[in-house]
């Protein structure tokens, strides 16, 4: 956007290189910092992330496999923030299994969760601001009429508060 809408200046962006930054991937240090800043101000935070779920992608570090959809055949995503309940689901047709234990090809329990996803970047901002509010808003979370605005509403009560989505 060259222009923001209804007029006022454009927000400052700061391009960071995640290479750089692989160690505290997916919120890294620099995005950290900004948080914090804007919070200790008692501003409010939008974090937006184009993936939905907890990770993007099941990974095999064993043989290689990666897990896919049976009926479109792309990555499932996974769903979950409790290891043990996590599920693999299709972004397109709906298609759900459970996270598997072991790789079923190679039997290696050696199984990567790739990326973040929304849920897990909740998840973290959780664990990483415990006394400020942090709320999800993605098609996962507002899957009920007036989800949308119980969301909002709470991220606009008064003080510092976090939406990710």
């Amino acid at each position: 956007m060259r222009e923001r809408p209804g007029g006022g200046r454009l927000a400052p962006v700061e391009l960071v290189d995640l290479r750089d930054h692989a160690d505290d991937y997916p919120l890294s240090t620099p995005v950290q910092d900004a948080i914090e800043a804007v919070l200790r101000r008692g501003r409010k935070v939008i974090v937006l992330h184009n993936r939905r779920g907890y990770a993007v992608a099941l990974h095999c570090r064993g043989c290689g496999q990666t897990f896919r959809c049976e009926r479109c055949d792309v990555s499932l995503v996974i769903h979950g923030r409790v290891a043990r309940r996590q599920r693999l689901t299709c972004h397109h047709c709906g298609y759900d299994e459970p996270v598997p234990e072991r790789c079923p090809g190679c039997q290696s329990v050696d199984i990567a969760r790739m990326g973040a996803g929304t849920e897990r970047i909740e998840s973290l901002l959780s664990e990483r601001w415990p006394d400020t509010p942090v709320h999800r808003l993605d098609a996962d979370a507002v899957r009920t009429r007036g989800a949308v605005s119980i969301i909002l509403d709470a991220f606009n009560e008064p003080g510092p508060a976090i939406l990710t989505g």
